[in-house]
């Protein structure tokens, strides 16, 4: 009969050399491999199986790459420098205006019923601000290069 310590031994053996083996075998991307380690000593036998699947993905897209965290962005592409043309809205200087101002007149009555005009207020001239117009101009704007 086999000493226990010497069938704990011969599989370790083999756990070992399953697991030495079925990396190089997982490599094998044409066929699903399979590995097959046995051991028997009289009537007492042990035996190892491991069959990887390989799986056929498609290589990585061109456009993404791969960061420290595992997780894909797309790729940084240089968008040269360029000038653009861009619509500004611009409101044009404003100006000051002299407003004239009509002047108030009244018509009075005297004690002897003679009907007389009567300047209350005299006209004047106001000065008002007057906003300038809003345009929309096409500007050239320098835009510097940069990635994307």
């Amino acid at each position: 009969m086999i000493r226990k310590t010497t069938l704990l031994r011969h599989l370790v053996l083999a756990a070992l050399a399953t697991a030495v083996l079925a990396p190089s075998a997982l490599a094998s991307h044409r066929s699903a491999p399979r590995i097959d380690i046995g051991v028997r000593f009289g009537n007492v036998g042990v035996g190892f199986s491991t069959q990887s699947r390989v799986v056929n993905l498609p290589p990585p897209r061109p456009s993404y790459r791969v960061v420290s965290s595992g997780v894909c962005a797309p790729a940084r592409v240089w968008v040269p420098a360029r000038y653009e043309v861009r619509v500004e809205t611009v409101r044009l200087p404003g100006h000051y205006e002299d407003v004239w101002v009509e002047p108030i007149y009244e018509r009075r009555v005297d004690h002897c019923g003679v009907v007389t005009e009567v300047l209350v207020r005299p006209g004047y001239t106001h000065r008002v601000w007057v906003e300038g117009p809003i345009e929309r101009r096409e500007v050239r704007v320098w835009v510097p290069g940069r990635f994307a």
